[in-house]
């Protein structure tokens, strides 16, 4: 029997199928379906107890069609949401993955009390058979149809994230290449931190002096400062600073003071890591007796001689 004819009243669990006005009566109760839904539900109903193909069901309702798979995945889920408040949670419509679909309760084209009540028990039966076959793992249509769409997000993030840590793989290796290539060449990395003086004569002398200082240091053979800008801003904890950001392994620290008709300018040679004093050199100054430029040079040959043997 063609179930599927449009002027057939077709009878399943307590729903009365009307194809021709698109409406499901349940009592006094009228469910009203869109024409599309209407075809598959008849397709459906037609061969109830068999499973249909998502093929067949393609071939059957869109007919000579372009559709994608989420226009009949929408058109199942609507009919679950529909009918399936009116069953008391009965499953009327049986997903087969990988297969189809499949509709589980008897149908007729007429029907009687007696029979109405056989045919509860049957899907009772049924679906008690089917929820004891199926995995927990089973899933909604919706889960389905969404699922690619979360895989191919999933991916791309995953792509992302692999490039972000190769790149800072990359930036590291290349840092970590790039200060020991520092430290194996010998070069020794010192910061130079502003003298302290009294007043503003011993300020001129002190800028001359780091201006000479610097000179000097740049024509060592291994020897080599940091930009005066790493030490701007008054840091706290400068020492430890400048050792782990730069990886400088001495300080120097300079102090001018008065001593008698002298300056005596004072050198510090201090352990960037520990801040202790390794080395200390004084020298007294008088502009009559020697030039600026030949204190630095002592102070030099001073530096020199304790940095190589460290």
């Amino acid at each position: 029997m063609n179930l599927s004819t449009q002027n057939n009243i077709l009878y399943t669990v307590n729903f009365e199928v009307c194809p021709e006005s698109g409406q499901i009566k349940l009592g006094d109760k009228v469910i009203r379906l869109g024409p599309v839904n209407m075809r598959v539900l008849l397709v459906l109903l037609e061969n109830h107890g068999q499973v249909v193909s998502r093929a067949k069901l393609f071939e059957q309702v869109w007919k000579n069609q372009v559709v994608s798979d989420d226009t009949l995945t929408r058109c199942i889920s609507d009919l679950r949401g529909l009918l399936g408040q009116y069953t008391e949670q009965i499953k009327l419509i049986e997903t087969i993955p990988k297969r189809g679909y499949r509709w589980i309760a008897e149908v007729s084209g007429q029907q009687t009390t007696d029979q109405l009540s056989s045919n509860q028990q049957t899907i009772q039966k049924s679906v008690a058979k089917t929820e004891s076959i199926q995995t927990p793992l089973s899933t909604t249509e919706n889960d389905i149809a969404t699922r690619p769409k979360l895989k191919k997000q999933w991916k791309f993030l995953g792509m992302w994230l692999m490039g972000g840590i190769v790149l800072l793989l990359l930036l590291s290796t290349s840092t970590l290449w790039i200060v020991n290539q520092m430290l194996d060449s010998g070069t020794v990395r010192v910061a130079l931190l502003p003298m302290q003086t009294e007043n503003k004569q011993q300020k001129n002398i002190a800028s001359n002096f780091e201006d000479l200082l610097k000179e000097q240091l740049l024509a060592t053979d291994n020897i080599r400062f940091l930009s005066s800008r790493t030490i701007d801003g008054n840091r706290q904890n400068l020492y430890p600073y400048l050792s782990r950001k730069f990886a400088a392994q001495w300080i120097i620290e300079g102090r001018i003071r008065s001593n008698q008709e002298r300056l005596k300018i004072t050198l510090n040679l201090v352990d960037a890591r520990t801040a202790l004093v390794s080395q200390s050199f004084t020298r007294n100054y008088a502009s009559d007796e020697m030039t600026l430029n030949n204190v630095v040079a002592l102070f030099i040959k001073e530096l020199e001689l304790s940095l190589n043997r460290d």
